[in-house]
């Protein structure tokens, strides 16, 4: 899950404007980052987590690759590039079913 920039809380937040957007992405710059955790308070989906000394990490999607490496690693396929994909794979599949209670219906 990552939040689009113009609703990302952690963008607004941090005191030291360690957190920008690029191409779509909510990237944290670690050298900027002082680890106050502001961010990962202020997140709604808990996507952004301090490690042990401080230093914030959260997904970037991948934007230095073609395709985010989660997506071609997963062994099931369960990962998907966008929730626009998500939604279609999703509806085509509700339509194929209620095709198929209509069609039951019809008998």
């Amino acid at each position: 899950m990552h939040c689009a920039p113009e609703k990302a809380p952690c963008l607004n937040i941090c005191p030291e404007d360690a957190i920008t957007e690029k191409e779509g992405a909510i990237i944290i710059d670690e050298e900027k980052c002082v680890g106050c955790g502001l961010c990962r308070d202020a997140c709604p989906i808990g996507a952004i987590y301090i490690d042990e000394h401080g230093t914030p990490h959260k997904c970037d999607l991948c934007i230095d690759y073609d395709k985010p490496l989660c997506i071609s690693a997963c062994p099931t396929g369960a990962l998907i590039e966008s929730s626009e994909d998500l939604v279609s794979t999703k509806r085509d599949k509700l339509a194929t079913e209620l095709k198929k209670i209509k069609d039951l219906i019809q008998l």
